[in-house]
């Protein structure tokens, strides 16, 4: 099985392995014990996992390596499982690169704690309407894009249950006020339709007599 899972991983990654590399391999193949189709599987996540970051040279065996171990602490041991992960993190990925683009940042690879803001975005459910308003609010305000600040925004609408751009707008709508009464404040209004007092007619009466209007 090992020989041809080597023809594999080189086919993969357009190069002959170096004697070094070799043992990387066995070890991850030996020691890790995965099976030669989770491997394949695990060289293809790493091709396009960098592809998706937008980085254009094949990964090391050192790469692979440290995913496999990580693949092993999550338990990933069969094809099916592995296929799942594959198709779960390059989903995530797609949208980190997408998320890159909309802030202007382009073919930069984003840093370990900026990646880190953008995988909370996307789990707390906003997608990519949601986040450019919110980036755009961040630079009205600040004059650029801030990470803290743009973060201290989607999680304030994220704590709000506030996760669609509808609902973020009606969200953010100021309330509206109260219709002014006509009348100044510490005065009774006599609407045209309310009984009149004994004390009112009189009034009136005096008024007509008097001649006053």
């Amino acid at each position: 099985e090992f020989p041809s899972m080597v023809g594999e991983a080189q086919r993969r990654l357009g190069r002959i392995l170096s004697t070094e590399e070799l043992k990387i391999l066995l070890c991850i193949y030996r020691y890790l014990g995965l099976a030669p189709e989770v491997i394949s599987i695990l060289i293809s996540y790493c091709i396009q996992r960098g592809h998706a970051r937008g980085v254009t040279r094949m990964p090391s065996i050192r790469t692979i390596e440290k995913e496999a171990y990580r693949w092993a602490d999550l338990g990933i041991e069969t094809m099916e499982q592995a296929a799942a992960y594959m198709q779960q993190q390059l989903q995530l990925q797609n949208g980190i690169g997408r998320v890159r683009r909309l802030l202007g940042i382009g073919e930069r690879r984003l840093t370990a704690g900026e990646e880190k803001f953008v995988v909370t975005w996307l789990s707390w459910g906003f997608g990519e309407k949601e986040i450019q308003l919110a980036y755009e609010k961040t630079c009205m305000n600040t004059g650029g894009l801030k990470w803290p600040y743009l973060n201290s925004i989607l999680k304030s609408w994220h704590e709000q249950g506030l996760t669609t751009l509808e609902r973020i707008e009606a969200g953010d709508r100021p309330p509206e006020k109260p219709a002014r009464s006509a009348a100044k404040p510490g005065y009774n209004v006599q609407h045209h339709d309310d009984a009149l007092s004994d004390i009112q007619r009189a009034a009136i009466r005096r008024m007509l007599e008097n001649g006053e209007e």
